[in-house]
């Protein structure tokens, strides 16, 4: 699911739900387990739940859309959101254009307002599902999002951006990396400042994700002990996939660590028999400590 698409095409979290799905019987059939790690939360919670049926926008409304965006700005777009589905504007994301200009879309559309459309319920899925994240101290987060901007930097970022400066417009180009290296190119800023606000824009999206974590339930944060192999998580064990125990590989590493300590146990265990021997004790206390140690 990367580098299938072209530039100038449209895409949706809807489209991504229907291609994973055409996909997944594939991926089963070779593994009883299939792996889904992002990235956007709306698009994990399309396949994991599902996106309600929304009607298919034509290029004319799309079109219409972007003109109003274009010239009205995110302004204009909640303005005629406020007149066909004010309800939608008490729980969305005012500062998310992509969202607004897609609202504004389904309202015109569908001839309804786009709240009417979403009804929040889950689809059902012939695959349990296992959802666990990695939630890192925010500190050490917002360290490792500075160092990887400058590593794309590093290896060619910039060049890549000014390859497809000319495509600009399009709404697939309309993310962090590339709009401030844009910006860099139209003369609005230097280079360390877009770069700068590469990192500040990547550490706002990740508070992002991590409140969305916050809010749902479905999640187990792993603990940090846990992110290096050393030793087995905590998930229940259970099928994944049509088929297939959760933590099977955790599970035999939590018997290895038993029988080590077991094995540690009977090392210690002989070497205070030899201490008794050598002060010869009475057999029934050296039976007393026997028993005592592998209680």
């Amino acid at each position: 699911m990367v580098g299938f698409l072209e530039l100038d095409a449209y895409y949706s979290a809807a489209e991504f739900e229907a291609d994973v799905m055409r996909l997944l019987p594939d991926l089963f059939a070779r593994n009883d387990r299939a792996i889904l790690c992002g990235g956007s939360m709306m698009y994990v919670d399309a396949v994991c739940r599902g996106i309600d049926e929304l009607p298919t926008i034509s290029e004319t409304v799309r079109s219409a859309c972007l003109e109003i965006y274009d010239r009205e700005g995110l302004d204009g777009v909640t303005g005629r959101l406020r007149a066909l589905d004010p309800d939608y504007l008490l729980t969305a994301d005012l500062r998310n254009p992509r969202r607004m200009v897609h609202a504004l879309e389904i309202c015109l559309e569908s001839g309804r307002p786009y709240s009417t459309l979403r009804t929040g319920t889950a689809k059902e899925r012939p695959f349990t599902i296992r959802k666990f994240a990695l939630v890192p101290e925010r500190q050490e987060m917002f360290t490792r999002i500075n160092r990887r901007v400058e590593l794309m930097m590093e290896q060619g970022l910039l060049e890549e951006a000014r390859r497809v400066y000319h495509l600009r417009h399009l709404n697939s180009l309309n993310t962090v990396g590339y709009k401030e290296l844009f910006k860099y190119f139209d003369g609005e800023w230097d280079l360390p400042t877009a770069i700068a606000r590469i990192q500040k824009n990547t550490r706002v999206f990740a508070k992002k994700q991590l409140t969305w974590l916050k809010k749902s339930a479905d999640y187990t944060i792993l603990p940090r002990r846990y992110r290096h192999n050393r030793i087995a998580p905590p998930w229940p064990v259970g099928p994944v996939g049509p088929v297939g125990p959760v933590g099977l590989v955790g599970l035999v590493g939590v018997l290895k660590l038993l029988k080590l300590l077991k094995l540690l146990k009977f090392f210690k265990l002989l070497k205070l028999l030899k201490l008794l021997k050598l002060l010869k004790f009475l057999t029934p206390l050296k039976l007393l400590v026997r028993e005592m140690l592998f209680f």
